[in-house]
């Protein structure tokens, strides 16, 4: 009883070590997969990093960032508008009277509206 109960014993550790030598190559081999994975989006993150620049380069998605262009940008978009619609306005008011009057108001505003959007566009 003593041999058998020490021979199943030993197949026993047998097939534990075995089972265990197994698990190990599983985890070195999971381990491999997280390490190359990891490199991977290392280098997705990195060409994210590159895409994201070279998106923030762009003159037309400098003008479009309002947020982080500050209050002063956000006020000469505003004064680009405001002024180009004064200055439209006040040239269909220069057809009635005292229209000279109207053409240096229009020309006035046009050149403020022209200031702005200079402003808005190249800082």
């Amino acid at each position: 009883l003593t041999k058998a109960s020490a021979k199943s014993r030993s197949d026993s550790l047998k097939d534990e070590e075995q089972r265990l030598a197994e698990a190990q190559g599983s985890v070195v081999r999971l381990v491999d997969k997280v390490k190359e994975e990891t490199v991977e989006v290392e280098k997705a993150m990195e060409d994210l990093k590159k895409a994201q620049e070279e998106l923030m380069n762009d003159p037309l998605m400098k003008a479009a960032d309002l947020k982080s262009g500050g209050i002063v940008k956000q006020g000469a978009l505003v004064g680009t508008l405001l002024f180009s619609f004064r200055s439209f306005g006040e040239l269909l008011l220069m057809a009635g009277p005292n229209g000279a009057d109207h053409g240096v108001a229009a020309a006035v505003q046009a050149v403020i509206a022209l200031a702005c959007a200079a402003y808005f566009i190249f800082v």
